[in-house]
């Protein structure tokens, strides 16, 4: 060997040496970056048997039957784990068959202990946005309007009486109110919480649609980046009243593809139904004789069946005579991204987009269109 060879040699371990050391300060940085993105579960389960499968499954807001990811995770000698990723407090559930438990959780760990071979005992630690739900959970649950409610709650299910019906009822108005100002109490006092969009989602029916945009606006940035937040802000924006619904195009009955915007200019009843729907069918003719009435004076209807197969939709729509514009979302994609979980449901949308109404039948549809189309 050269002496030049040599020298080049001791060079090149000299450089290994240094990116090796490079390379192990870096390590904790790509380690912390993980740490950012994933929850990393260390389960115990000392009940159950070797190859039990524990599902969890990242919740999909917009449609509660298919969720975002499915993950499972096998029992071994009494000890489970999982990796994968999470938002900042975005809702996930744990299942063992038909045995599940919610949970709410954050990028870092989590330790899950099951002391049993049900779910009804668990216990989980260590993960910040868990905690914070479980420490709202047990102030909510102290709180009078609770437990009032609960006890009406229990007589009504014990006695299943008219009169003990209308009292839980009453009770439900009371509790409402009290838990929606509870909420936005809890939101104050931990401004920081990843928790708060999913809090504020409990409450949105309670709340006018100005009140609720103005406290999801005032969220922190983390609460309105995760599921609930975004899901709260497409809902303000898009689907409640004052919002402008998303576009669309589907088939008519022709197959001719049909888009929203070529009713732009006109008051458009936007309606979900399908053949199979039994008020969906009883209702089509009141949309059939507010169609005649009002289709003079620039309205329209456009119907959207759910229908898988396109026979029973036609046939529906021969046997009912309707005239006016009819789709089909076959793969329920439209139905799907508008966050509807019913039909009949529909939306009364305005010359510009708007909407002004929604889930109008019977009376209050004409009630609407009278005051709409003077």
């Amino acid at each position: 060997m050269s002496s030049e060879q040599f020298i080049i040699s001791n060079y090149d371990q000299m450089v290994i040496k240094k990116l090796f050391a490079l390379f192990s300060l870096l390590l904790p940085i790509h380690e912390c970056i993980q740490a950012q993105t994933n929850v990393l579960i260390e389960g115990y389960a000392p009940k159950m048997k070797d190859g039990t499968e524990l599902q969890l499954q990242e919740t999909n807001l917009y449609n509660s039957r298919k969720p975002l990811n499915t993950y499972t995770m096998v029992v071994r000698k009494g000890k489970f784990k999982g990796k994968f990723k999470s938002g900042n407090g975005d809702e996930f559930w744990i299942s063992k068959g038909n045995d599940m438990k919610s949970m709410y959780l954050q990028p870092g760990k989590l330790k899950i202990e099951i002391p049993d071979t049900s779910l009804s005992k668990i216990i989980m630690s260590g993960n910040l946005s868990e905690e914070a739900y479980a420490s709202y959970q047990k102030d909510l649950k102290s709180q009078p309007f609770y437990t009032s409610t609960y006890k009406f709650q229990e007589e009504m299910l014990s006695k299943n009486t008219p009169e003990s019906k209308t009292s839980y009822d009453s009770a439900m108005v009371v509790y409402n109110k009290a838990r929606t100002q509870f909420v936005l109490d809890h939101i104050k006092e931990k401004p920081d919480s990843y928790l708060n969009s999913n809090l504020l989602f409990f409450v949105k029916e309670s709340m006018s649609r100005d009140d609720f945009a103005k406290h999801l606006n005032n969220l922190n940035a983390d609460s309105k980046s995760n599921h609930a937040g975004k899901y709260l802000k497409f809902l303000v924006d898009s689907l409640d009243i004052g919002g402008t619904l998303p576009g669309f195009a589907k088939a008519d009955t022709s197959g001719n593809l049909v888009q929203s915007k070529s009713f732009a200019g006109k008051y458009v009843l936007i309606d979900f139904w399908a053949s199979w729907c039994i008020p969906c069918r009883q209702e089509n003719p009141n949309l059939k004789a507010a169609y005649t009435k009002f289709h003079p004076k620039n309205f329209s209807i456009v119907s959207i069946s759910i229908d898988e197969k396109k026979d029973s939709w036609l046939k529906a729509v021969k046997e009912d005579n309707l005239e006016w514009t009819q789709l089909i979302d076959a793969t329920s994609d439209v139905y799907k991204k508008l966050a509807l979980n019913k039909v009949p449901s529909n939306f009364l949308i305005g010359p510009k987009g708007e909407i002004i109404a929604k889930d109008l039948r019977g009376d209050d549809l004409w009630n609407a269109l009278e005051k709409v189309l003077k």
